[in-house]
C-alpha cells in the first residue's frame, strides 16, 4: 500500500522532470560547465595584468619624482625672500556729464 501511493506520487514527478529536461536541452547545452581556459584566453589575460602592472610602476615612479620635485619647490621658497611689488592703482573711471545735461530723446504717442 505504502508503494502503491508512493509510486501515484513519483512516478509522475520523475516524468514531468525528464520533460523539462528534454525541452531545456533545445534552448541551452544540458553538458557541465567547461572550466578549461583557452591558451590564448590566458595569454590575454596575463598580457593584460602585465600591462596593467607596468602602468601602475609608471605612475608610482612619475608619483614620487613629483612629490620630490614639489619638496625643493618647497625649500627654496622657504630659504629665498619674495620681493612682491605692490599693487598698481586702480584705473579712474571716465567722466560722465550731468544728468541734467544729458540729451534725452522723448518719443510721443499719437492717440
Amino acid at each position: 500500500m505504502f508503494c502503491n501511493g508512493f509510486l501515484k506520487r513519483a512516478i509522475p514527478f520523475f516524468l514531468t522532470f525528464v520533460v523539462g529536461v528534454l525541452i531545456a536541452g533545445i534552448f541551452i547545452p544540458i553538458s557541465g560547465p567547461n572550466f578549461q581556459f583557452r591558451k590564448n584566453r590566458w595569454q590575454r589575460h596575463q598580457e593584460f595584468h602585465e600591462r596593467q602592472d607596468s602602468e601602475i610602476q609608471r605612475l608610482r615612479e612619475e608619483n614620487e619624482r613629483l612629490r620630490q620635485q614639489l619638496s625643493e619647490i618647497k625649500e627654496q621658497n622657504l630659504s629665498e625672500e619674495l620681493d612682491v611689488p605692490p599693487l598698481p592703482d586702480a584705473p579712474l573711471l571716465p567722466k560722465m556729464k550731468p544728468a541734467a545735461e544729458q540729451k534725452v530723446k522723448r518719443i510721443e504717442i499719437l492717440k
